[in-house]
């Protein structure tokens, strides 16, 4: 919510959000609909497992998001939502990713070949925006979702508009309906006009 604040103040919006692949749902600003927070001797297990591998991390807690760099010494005291974790060696990455998965309580996605997203069991961003469109009262065949990576490859294909970016990989490209521009030439803008300012 930190990170986003910034941005519902200036759009002057208020409006649902999910945010950190599901993790934390807001239904308007100062709303908070709900928080998933990752099991904090799961977290410990993680943070040491990223230290060991001298691998790049960075994670959010509810006091907002924290790098490598500037991850708190009492990181043990917060509540955290998420962690991500890079390494240039696909090997490590891979090597980090079958380890996590054996212990089960934990949804991994990833947003780069080199990176893994982790956070609880269930969370993602199709199981953050069904919630919210129960709660509106619309299916998701009346949502159109646009991504450009695996985090997104769920939710693309539950919705009824998956569209991707132009600059996304492939195998997102694949799984949708529609392919916009890139984000540098105002992608995401370009899909809205052409299926909902109609």
């Amino acid at each position: 919510m930190p990170n986003t604040k910034k941005y519902w103040e200036k759009l002057g919006i208020s409006i649902p959000l999910v945010l950190l692949n599901g993790a934390e749902i807001w239904m308007e600003p100062g709303k908070l609909l709900e928080r998933h927070f990752i099991n904090i001797d799961t977290f410990q297990k993680l943070h040491k497992i990223a230290i060991d591998t001298h691998s790049w991390f960075w994670g959010y807690s509810e006091k907002g998001l924290f790098r490598k760099r500037d991850c708190p010494a009492n990181f043990i005291e917060h509540h955290w939502m998420k962690l991500g974790v890079r390494h240039d060696n696909q090997s490590v990455i891979h090597g980090i990713y079958e380890e996590i998965c054996n212990w089960g309580d934990l949804e991994i996605t990833k947003s780069s070949r080199n990176n893994l997203e982790i956070s609880v069991r269930g969370t993602t961003k199709k199981n953050g925006i069904k919630k919210v469109c129960d709660l509106l009262d619309i299916s998701m065949e009346e949502v159109m979702a646009i991504g450009d990576s695996w985090n997104d490859l769920q939710l693309i294909q539950a919705v009824g508009l998956g569209v991707a970016m132009g600059n996304g990989n492939e195998d997102i490209k694949k799984a949708t309906d529609w392919i916009t521009d890139t984000n540098e030439q105002d992608g995401v803008a370009k899909a809205i006009t052409r299926y909902l300012l109609v």
